[in-house]
C-alpha cells in the first residue's frame, strides 16, 4: 500500500464497480464469512428497502476484479 493504511469494507460504505455483472453504485448491508468465500449483500443506495434491488452473498472477489472502489462519504452529509 505504499506506506498508507488500507481501506476497509463495513456496513452502510458505499462501493462503485466500474465493470462487470455488478456495474454500478452500490451500498453495502452485510459482509459474511460463508465456507469457500466471502460474502457481500449490497443494494442500490436510491432502493434502501425494495428487497428485489438487492444482491446476496456476492463473492467479494468477483466484485474486486471487477475494480471495486470504496468511495469516501463525508459523515456530515455535507
Amino acid at each position: 500500500n505504499g506506506g498508507r493504511f488500507p481501506k476497509i469494507l463495513r456496513r452502510n460504505q458505499i462501493i462503485e464497480i466500474p465493470s462487470g455483472r455488478y456495474k454500478g453504485i452500490w451500498r453495502i448491508t452485510s459482509i459474511k464469512n460463508n465456507s469457500n468465500y466471502i460474502g457481500v449483500d449490497m443494494i442500490h443506495p436510491i432502493y434502501a428497502r425494495i428487497k428485489e434491488k438487492s444482491k446476496i452473498n456476492v463473492n467479494l472477489n468477483t466484485i474486486i476484479k471487477d475494480g471495486m472502489k470504496i468511495i469516501d462519504t463525508r459523515l456530515i452529509g455535507a
